[in-house]
């Protein structure tokens, strides 16, 4: 059986090995994020640039990776397959949130999403493991889930991006989703110098930091 082919139940026990994984990644990622989004919350209430909120960015990168098999059926790593996104976050005080995943930080595509992350390139209801996943049905043979649920042949990475979270003003629009619904949209980022209380004019323009 095939990923493609399985019910939801088969899916979640061929994927077993990477559920488990990515579920306590992203579940340790959340921990990060809520106490950072208190003591920002802390810190810059009713605070912010010309009605522009002050957010705390953090950012997070997910590698995956994935064992192969050659031809004589012993292990190898396949270089090739693996894929690698970047989730960021924008936090305001008043616990509003942005978040954009993206295969590329150039390619970021900032919306208002409340407590879900949606993944810009592929649509808009999933999150984080269903990227992940998706990525990999893409990467691998279609026999390779049945395989590697006996063999743990998976390997994740997380790492952070942006720690400590670097303090910006958001300049927000508003917008459309791609469902059509409106919402707000974050089109630039500044860097916010806790200091003055304004953006950072410096004569080198790198993003301040807070630590929390």
């Amino acid at each position: 059986m095939t990923v493609a082919q399985a019910t939801i139940p088969d899916r979640l026990k061929i994927r077993e090995p990477l559920a488990h994984r990515i579920n306590d990644e992203l579940r340790l990622i959340g921990m990060v994020m809520h106490r950072l989004q208190l003591a920002h919350r802390a810190a810059y209430s009713g605070k912010g640039v010309d009605g522009k909120p002050v957010c705390a960015w953090l950012g997070f990168d997910f590698r995956l990776s994935f064992w192969g098999f050659g031809d004589d059926g012993n292990e190898q790593l396949w270089d090739a397959n693996h894929k690698t996104f970047y989730v960021d976050t924008l936090f305001t005080p008043s616990g509003t949130h942005w978040t954009s995943i993206t295969e590329a930080r150039e390619d970021q595509n900032w919306k208002m999403t409340g407590s879900h992350w949606p993944c810009f390139q592929d649509g808009w209801e999933k999150e984080p493991r269903d990227v992940l996943w998706n990525a990999a049905d893409n990467l691998l043979p279609r026999d390779y889930w049945d395989r590697a649920s006996r063999t743990g042949a998976i390997d994740l990475s997380v790492g952070p991006t942006r720690m400590p979270a670097e303090l910006v003003v958001a300049e927000i629009e508003d917008g459309k989703d791609e469902r059509g619904c409106h919402t707000d949209i974050v089109k630039k980022l500044s860097p916010y110098d806790p200091e003055t209380g304004g953006i950072f004019t410096g004569e080198y323009a790198s993003l301040k930091t807070y630590v929390y």
